[in-house]
């Protein structure tokens, strides 16, 4: 990057969900209307924000306050959108203009310094929710339809607003995961894909989470609604380093790769899609009685999630087929039979090469290390993979870099 280059600075918030459950947050704006929390998420593409309160029990859907100009295009079919959290989204691809909290600074050689402005804003095609279910929680649907009411009601009388549909905080997903819209077919309108590679050139080909240290229990107990204001979201490069030691690694392409809006077109460079599984690393399990070392395992890392999860493929190092090298290492606990949840045996050392987070000891508490064994209503993720979760972006300072194809880690001090 050249010297004196602009770049843009986005504040993040960090929400405490539940004990010891820590998402991120990121303000936005649809089409001018009130700025409102999502959940930042590395591990989902594509931004679904709630955009009507769904039809329910003979009352038609409703504009959201903070979208009221929302209208579901014609001709454009729903489609649907899941998480491995059991949320499925209906939503129709429609165009909307975001706008951010925080700085541009371009560099100005009359005052040889930089000057601050807005965050430019950018119109992309999202997946506006129309509806909303999880399959492991069939109340969801209603929550989802009475949180949003009350939202609605909150501003209609002037109210702060401090409960969202999702998580009891967030209206919606900010995917900024790299990976390939989920909207595919010709009646599904334009893709629905992540935001950040879609602003103006050049702040399109690069972006940096750093959110800092982890808080403590004493940090959360000052919060106001479970919330912290920590992180910053950066486009491009700022004049100060993101941190020492920097652990560069290549990112997995996506199969087959999706050009992003405008990609390609000058002076735009061609930003193709990303895995989902940003990166490959090696997966290191032991024990005094067991060992597993596996090469080249791919690595999602999720700020969603909020613990290491193992997803077991059905083949592949990752398994338990017969011979596996983590059949000793896991064991099924959580109902009084012993069978449901798969984690791994207290006191096994886990760890990264190159360490996406910094080796610990699992003790199925705050180093809690689960299994899920996917089957074959998960297409494409049958070899399995581990989701390292929003730990790696407490050990780390993380750039991606789309225009080379370039994640870097930087290890965070102390």
């Amino acid at each position: 990057m050249t010297a004196n280059a602009p770049y843009v600075q986005i504040p993040l918030y960090l929400v405490q969900v539940s004990p010891g459950e820590i998402k991120v947050g990121i303000k936005i704006a649809i089409n001018g209307g009130l700025p409102m929390l999502y959940e930042l998420d590395t591990g989902a593409s594509g931004f679904y924000p709630a955009a009507e309160i769904p039809a329910n029990k003979g009352v038609s859907s409703t504009s959201l306050a903070w979208w009221t100009d929302f209208q579901a295009p014609a001709g454009i079919a729903s489609f649907t959108q899941k998480y491995s959290s059991g949320n499925c989204y209906t939503a129709v691809s429609t165009p909307a203009t975001l706008t951010f909290e925080g700085n541009s600074y371009i560099y100005s050689s009359e005052t040889n310094a930089y000057q601050a402005g807005p965050v430019p804003a950018v119109t992309v095609n999202v997946g506006a929710v129309i509806g909303a279910t999880n399959s492991n929680n069939s109340g969801f649907a209603e929550n989802w339809v009475q949180s949003l009411t009350n939202a609605n009601t909150d501003i209609a009388n002037g109210d702060s607003v401090t409960a969202g549909p999702l998580d009891s905080y967030f209206f919606g997903d900010f995917g900024i995961g790299l990976g390939n819209a989920a909207n595919g077919a010709a009646d599904e309108g334009a893709p629905v894909l992540a935001v950040l590679p879609q602003f103006p050139f050049p702040f399109c080909t690069q972006f940096t989470i750093a959110l800092g240290a982890q808080p403590c229990e004493a940090d959360w107990k000052k919060a106001t609604n479970n919330t912290i204001a920590q992180g910053v979201l950066t486009l491009l490069v700022p004049p100060t380093s993101f941190g020492d030691n920097p652990i560069p690694v290549a990112m997995n392409p996506a199969t087959p790769p999706q050009f992003y809006p405008s990609s390609g077109v000058l002076p735009f460079p061609p930003i193709t899609t990303f895995d989902q599984a940003q990166i490959n690393a090696d997966f290191s399990l032991s024990n005094p009685a067991n060992t597993a070392d596996i090469s080249a395992v791919p690595m999602v890392l999720d700020t969603g999630c909020p613990s290491m999860v193992i997803h077991l493929g059905e083949s592949g190092a990752l398994s338990l087929s017969t011979g596996s090298q983590l059949e000793d290492l896991l064991i099924e606990t959580g109902t009084p039979n012993g069978k449901g949840k798969i984690t791994v045996i207290n006191g096994t050392q886990v760890s990264f090469q190159p360490a996406v987070t910094t080796a610990f000891k699992a003790d199925n508490g705050a180093n809690s290390v689960s299994a899920t064994l996917l089957t074959a209503n998960k297409p494409g993720k049958q070899n399995g993979y581990v989701n390292t979760s929003i730990r790696t972006f407490f050990d780390n300072t993380v750039t991606f870099s789309l225009s080379d194809g370039t994640l870097t880690l930087y290890p965070q001090k102390g």
